[in-house]
C-alpha cells in the first residue's frame, strides 16, 4: 500500500510533467526532423570532425546516407576562428569567443544548375583560466564538439526547404 507521502510525491511529479509538456518545453536537439529521409552526402574530407558529426546527426534523425538519394549535400571544410574578448589585469586572456563555420550546398537530383553555396556558423564564448590550462583545454574541446553537432543539425535542417517530403506539398 502506498503512503500518503509517496502518493503526493508521484502526483507532484505527474503535475510537473504535465506543466512542462503543456508549455512546449523539450530537450535541446530533441525536436522531430521534418526533412528528406535520404541524402547523398559528398564531403570534401570524409574523416573530418564536422563530417562525422553530420553523419551522427543524420543517424539520430533517421536519415539514410545513400548515393541514389533525391538530394545531394556537398559539405566543405569547417573553419574555426578564435579571438580574445576579455583580458585579466595582467594582460593574459580571460575570455575567448569561438566561431565555427562551414560551407555547404544542396542539389536536387537531376537539377543541372549549380546550387549556391551557403555558410552557417555557430558562436560560443568561454572563460579561460591560465592557471588551469589542462581543464580549460578539455572544456574547449568539449565545447567545440557541441558546436560541431549543432552546426551539423542546422545544416541538416536546411534540407527541409528544398523539396516536397514524400510527394507532399511544402507549407
Amino acid at each position: 500500500m502506498m503512503s500518503i507521502k509517496s502518493w503526493i510525491h508521484w502526483c507532484s511529479l505527474g503535475l510537473l510533467w504535465l506543466v512542462l509538456a503543456g508549455c512546449g518545453w523539450q530537450l535541446r536537439g530533441g525536436g522531430s526532423y521534418e526533412g528528406p529521409k535520404a541524402i547523398n552526402l559528398v564531403p570534401e574530407d570524409r574523416f573530418a570532425p564536422l563530417t562525422l558529426a553530420l553523419v551522427d546527426a543524420m543517424h539520430r534523425s533517421k536519415v539514410a546516407a545513400t548515393s541514389d538519394a533525391p538530394i545531394t549535400l556537398y559539405l566543405g571544410d569547417e573553419e574555426l576562428q578564435k579571438r580574445v574578448v576579455a583580458v585579466t589585469s595582467i594582460g593574459s586572456p580571460a575570455q575567448y569567443e569561438m566561431s565555427l563555420s562551414a560551407t555547404f550546398r544542396y542539389q536536387l537530383h537531376g537539377d543541372k544548375t549549380v546550387a549556391i553555396p551557403q555558410v552557417l556558423s555557430v558562436e560560443r564564448v568561454f572563460d579561460f583560466d591560465p592557471s588551469a590550462t589542462v581543464a580549460k583545454s578539455e572544456e574547449e574541446n568539449t565545447l567545440l564538439e557541441e558546436m560541431r553537432l549543432e552546426l551539423a543539425q542546422r545544416i541538416l535542417r536546411q534540407a527541409r526547404h528544398l523539396a516536397p517530403l514524400d510527394g507532399q506539398a511544402q507549407p
